[in-house]
């Protein structure tokens, strides 16, 4: 007989212990809390098959979701993208606020991501999958709503690392790099507190540098140098002082011989101080257009897919093409 109250007693507590679960088809949200049925309390407990794009995530989680999806390119790859509104989530909720272990799946049950939720952010590691669900491709680190630690982004194709980027409370802050998938390194960076700081340089696939950028504490500042990826011939020079193109500007045919040396004025005006007779047009306001343009073109792209996005040598080549045909974003 004791041991028969014993065992009911021990079910009434293990019953009692378990988690309230509410489908989210039987909630209710008011007021930002969330509310089983026509209950006046905030409902806690685990939630379930919560709609993907009807959860808290905060801006900072879908730039990882850029990064994520960025290197798959175009319409072709559109089943491999992580979008709020194919997935179905199941969460955690406390006194009505959305928050703890959540994950979310494709309809046919694959995991696609996986995190904790944290007053409408994310808050420790987050990991995002492919298409299934076996391998992670992004890895991110958060404390309370900010990304801090290290973004690490995996080929689409190979699984090797293409990205590593490290933050402190939600700036780009540390060591900054970017492989290709055949695993040469293509960009290498520093940031502090979110701005770029000393040299950032630039290398084909092949492993040949191809560019170097100077920043200072006011933007790019020095000298910026273009090599030709296949020979390594220096190609250009270009002065900037605190942000702005000033100075001395050369050019190189592949070569080796000098295309032009211009003067750039800090009323933006322009001298020849040598040009190459073959030349048939001046070649500073197109040296000046063209990189303006091609600015114009990756800041276009970023604030589309997230301030991150990596930027790979086929689209330079193509926004390059872009710009000596007088397209603008």
């Amino acid at each position: 007989m004791k041991l028969i109250l014993a065992v009911v007693v021990m079910a009434f507590a293990i019953s009692g212990c378990s988690e309230s679960v509410l489908d989210w088809r039987n909630a209710s949200v008011s007021g930002g809390l969330v509310y089983e049925g026509d209950s006046n309390e905030p409902f806690s407990g685990r939630l379930t098959n919560i709609p993907g794009d009807s959860l808290p995530l905060g801006p900072k989680f879908e730039e990882i979701v850029a990064s994520f999806n960025s290197p798959l390119g175009g319409y072709e790859n559109r089943d491999q993208y992580i979008t709020g509104r194919r997935l179905t989530c199941d969460t955690h909720v406390n006194d009505g606020y959305i928050e703890g272990e959540t994950s979310c799946r494709e309809r046919s049950g694959v995991t696609r991501w996986t995190g904790y939720i944290y007053e409408d952010g994310m808050d420790g590691d987050v990991q995002l999958f492919d298409a299934t669900g076996a391998k992670a491709l992004v890895t991110a680190e958060f404390s309370k709503g900010l990304e801090h630690g290290t973004r690490r982004i995996y080929s689409h194709k190979t699984g090797g690392l293409i990205g590593e980027f490290n933050f402190e409370d939600g700036k780009m802050h540390g060591e900054q790099n970017i492989w290709a998938e055949n695993g040469t390194k293509v960009r290498h960076f520093t940031a502090v507190n979110g701005n770029k700081t000393g040299v950032e340089t630039e290398w084909s696939r092949n492993g040949q540098k191809v560019g170097e950028i100077p920043y200072g504490d006011y933007g790019v500042n020095g000298i910026v140098r273009v090599w030709d990826a296949e020979s390594g011939q220096l190609l250009n020079e270009t002065t900037y002082v605190e942000g702005e193109r000033l100075g001395r500007a050369k050019a190189w045919n592949e070569d080796g011989t000098v295309k032009y040396i211009v003067d750039v004025r800090a009323d933006g005006t322009s001298v020849i101080v040598e040009e190459d007779e073959q030349r048939l047009e001046p070649a500073a306001p197109a040296s000046s257009a063209l990189s303006t343009c091609e600015e114009q073109w990756i800041t276009a792209y970023r604030a589309e897919v997230g301030e991150d996005a990596m930027i790979n040598n086929e689209q330079l080549g193509e926004w390059e093409q872009w710009c000596s045909e007088g397209r603008r974003p």
